[in-house]
């Protein structure tokens, strides 16, 4: 998902020591809800101490299957640190000091919150899994799988992002900006419309990063609106010609419109074909993407005869070459640094 992870790690990478505190202090905590509290949780061997002191006794087996910095992490056993400095956790009458066990098992303090590793754990385990159509639950998944280069699940996420990337592309750009995925907020970008864009409201976005957003979304318009104006990537589909006297207008009037063009080329097509290129121009220049034009060939019409675009037999060629053209001059825009 653009990020890489090292499965050689020290203690700090991962653990959170405590911060100085008197130790006689007693924090309360909870149970994780079921496969992973103390009734159900039968196999467990370690328990693991979210952030907001919710614990979930796991297995290593399934955490060191699943990933390598688990795997590493388990080896090195909780650091000496949290049991000096620490608070006490305390789930019914059992209580974490100096020991460092909690039921006899012991206890990782890991970064995450309740939330977060609840659905990294159900993910890795084969219980029912949180569904990734909910945006906070792939949030945590993203978050939690960059972190401990958890890897099995790659091809699910990418799915579900495409899958909101189609229907909100402002929720991809809201995981993208804090995991810095760079490829999907790239793509984000360009399926929001510069309005949108302008008013942002995502977590973790910087001023720094929202005028590269703003930026290359900027490039990439005028890169794709110029495209409208190269006829000669439309040549043999429907209606154009660089001939002089060839009348190719409508089926029905045969109205022609001739136009030149920075390739001092005479351009002759119906005028309807003129009337969408200009619309498409327009929309690109606001929204560099292919849902900011293909519609608008339902209301290209010819002036005369009222014959439209989208009757012509040859439009999904045409649109085929406009969409590939598009996309062919967003790709050659430099994509900057957004973090």
């Amino acid at each position: 998902m653009g990020c890489t992870h090292s499965s050689s790690i020290e203690p700090s990478d991962v653990f959170v020591p405590s911060p100085a505190v008197d130790v006689k202090r007693t924090v309360p905590a909870q149970d994780a809800a079921y496969p992973f509290d103390r009734d159900s949780a039968t196999s467990a061997d370690i328990t693991l101490c979210s952030a907001d002191d919710t614990l979930f006794r796991v297995s290593t087996h399934v955490l060191s299957t699943a990933s390598p910095v688990f795997r590493d992490m388990l080896s090195l056993g909780p650091p000496p640190a949290y049991a000096a400095t620490g608070p006490r956790v305390q789930v019914a009458s059992a209580t974490i000091a100096e020991e460092k066990t909690l039921d006899g098992l012991p206890v990782f303090r890991v970064a995450e919150d309740a939330a977060t590793l609840d659905v990294l754990l159900r993910w890795c385990y084969p219980v029912a899994r949180p569904p990734l159509r909910e945006p906070d639950n792939l949030q945590r998944l993203v978050a939690a799988t960059q972190r401990y280069a958890v890897h099995a699940f790659d091809d699910v996420i990418k799915d579900a992002l495409e899958a909101h990337l189609r229907s909100d592309p402002i929720t991809v750009l809201g995981i993208a900006v804090p995991n810095h995925l760079s490829d999907w907020a790239r793509r984000a970008i360009l399926a929001i419309p510069m309005s949108s864009l302008i008013s942002l409201e995502v977590p973790a976005l910087t001023d720094r990063t929202l005028v590269a957003f703003i930026r290359y979304h900027t490039s990439c318009a005028f890169a794709a609106a110029a495209v409208t104006a190269q006829r000669g990537t439309f040549r043999h589909t429907i209606g154009f010609t660089a001939r002089k006297g060839v009348r190719l207008g409508c089926k029905h009037c045969s109205c022609d419109d001739p136009r030149t063009f920075p390739d001092n080329a005479e351009w002759i097509a119906p005028r309807y074909l003129w009337t969408f290129l200009n619309e498409a121009e327009r929309a690109l220049l606001i929204h560099p993407h292919k849902d900011a034009f293909v519609s608008r060939c339902k209301v290209a019409k010819c002036g005369t005869c009222d014959y439209s675009l989208e009757q012509e037999r040859g439009l999904r060629e045409f649109m085929e070459r406009l969409v590939s053209a598009v996309d062919a001059a967003i790709e050659q825009v430099p994509v900057p640094e957004f973090w």
